[in-house]
């Protein structure tokens, strides 16, 4: 397997800044993951050593998808740009259940477990969710806890309430 090439567009959002990580693969611009606040570019060099910073028009499009996303505006992003082959099969199913969750609502992560036919699968739903590289595009922040709480999100819960709040979720 060839070594990816990286590249990182970093974008100015109403939540801080946020960086997309993507690849050219057979051709096509690929979101390899995207790095929420906060961050540092030397966090960024030290987990992907060779990554440049580079922009091509599918990306700014993305970028400013996810800036009107931030915004408060509904944007329904499309799976087709995520580099879905770096996730394993547990968590592909538990990131495309979670793709369709609809703005303003939320579900829990034993609600998605079920929905797996995995009983008592909550954390395993929460261990897979905690490693989504494709924040905001998948909508990991709409999963909560079954009593009601926010649960994790990568030790930002305030982001997580933020996020929520954008989208008309009580919290």
């Amino acid at each position: 397997m060839a070594k990816r090439k990286l590249f990182y567009y970093a974008i100015k959002t109403k939540i801080g800044k946020i960086l997309i990580v993507w690849q050219v693969q057979n051709c096509n611009s690929k979101i390899y993951s995207i790095l929420l606040p906060p961050f540092t570019l030397r966090t960024i060099k030290e987990r992907y050593p060779k990554i440049q910073p580079k922009v091509n028009g599918i990306i700014k499009k993305v970028a400013n998808q996810i800036k009107q996303f931030t915004a408060g505006k509904q944007i329904q992003f499309s799976l087709q740009l995520l580099d879905l082959t770096i996730l394993k099969d547990f968590q592909k199913k538990v990131l495309l259940l979670t793709y369709r969750i609809p703005r303003g609502q939320v579900e829990t992560y034993g609600s998605i477990a079920r929905k797996l036919g995995i009983l008592r699968g909550a954390r395993a739903v929460g261990q897979a969710l905690a490693h989504n590289p494709f924040p905001l595009i998948i909508p990991c922040h709409r999963v909560i806890k079954s009593d009601g709480s926010l649960g994790g999100f990568g030790g930002r819960v305030g982001l997580k309430r933020k996020l929520l709040s954008l989208e008309g979720v009580k919290v």
